[in-house]
């Protein structure tokens, strides 16, 4: 028998080092890939992979958006092969399209009349979580800043657009929650973390179709302003928290949405009157609502 100790990586992941001995003998090396299978307290790692998951989806009289959701779901959950049968061309350009801006490493590899082939061909390793995750966190920072620029300077182009950076963040979005699905034995408090990815993830959506009803003709009182930059902070606050497994930001974060977001936002609704305002300031509550309640979840992961 051989002891190992187990190393922590980032907050949810334990990992552990192979022998060396087994790895010289199965002739593995760096970016290989092992199976594990979980059985009762005991966790088995070999070289022999079980079959690839699949999954098989049927089409009927469905929208972008349900398609785009089965489609996402089928990933996020952990198959590796997606057979789907489509009605028209018009459905199968709204699957073509979800594979392209909502799936890392997917494509479509084989296409038939009314049906098709997803499959997984260029995947990163599970072991990118870290790192993409944080290239989500990165993206929303970007949108936070586009937001800014867009309500300060409407007819700005100096900018990157906003739509591009919400697909780059509902890739990396999904591509985490896969890692959790694929990895769920083996990340610690897992559906702590596919909660906390939402909240997070969906703070981000509020901030997308914020900026969707700006134009050149948008003008807000600084007070909305305001608003966004204490939005801004509890989104930061919320991912230093995880980073840094600091629950004491936890208490900071219900000081800022309970004490000051809600308190003047209320005072604007009462005395503004622009409709389009009252729209973007109802977007920033929402967003910051989203973000204070992934302190939920947080709490579950650093403790």
């Amino acid at each position: 028998m051989v002891k190992r100790k187990i190393v922590k990586q980032g907050a949810a992941t334990m990992m552990v080092s192979l022998p060396a001995k087994w790895v010289k003998e199965n002739h593995l090396s760096k970016g290989d890939e092992v199976n594990l299978e979980a059985e009762g307290q005991s966790l088995v790692v070999s070289t022999q992979f079980s079959r690839k998951r699949e999954t098989r989806i049927k089409l009927s009289r469905m929208v972008e958006p349900s398609i785009r959701t089965l489609i996402s779901n089928s990933y996020r959950k952990g198959y590796d092969k997606i057979a789907v049968e489509f009605e028209d061309n018009i459905q199968f350009k709204i699957l073509e399209d979800t594979v392209k801006n909502n799936l890392i490493g997917f494509e479509v590899i084989k296409k038939e009349a009314k049906s098709c082939i997803i499959e997984n061909v260029t995947e990163p390793s599970l072991d990118q979580f870290e790192n993409l995750l944080k290239k989500m966190f990165l993206s929303i920072h970007d949108i936070f800043e586009i937001t800014k620029v867009r309500l300060e300077k409407p007819d700005s182009r100096e900018i990157e657009d906003f739509e591009e950076v919400s697909i780059r963040t509902q890739k990396y979005d999904n591509f985490c929650r896969r890692c959790i699905s694929k990895q769920s034995n083996l990340v610690d408090n897992s559906e702590f973390f596919w909660m906390y990815l939402s909240m997070i993830f969906h703070g981000q959506r509020e901030l997308f179709h914020l900026n969707r009803i700006i134009d050149k003709k948008t003008r807000v009182h600084d007070k909305t302003k305001k608003i966004l930059a204490e939005c801004y902070e509890l989104f930061k606050l919320a991912e230093k928290a995880y980073f840094e497994k600091n629950t004491e930001l936890l208490g900071k974060m219900h000081d800022i949405e309970q004490q000051i977001l809600r308190q003047k936002a209320h005072m604007h609704f009462a005395h503004g009157k622009d409709e389009k305002e009252h729209a973007i300031i109802h977007y920033l509550l929402s967003a910051s609502r989203k973000f204070f309640q992934s302190n939920s979840p947080l709490a579950g992961l650093l403790l």
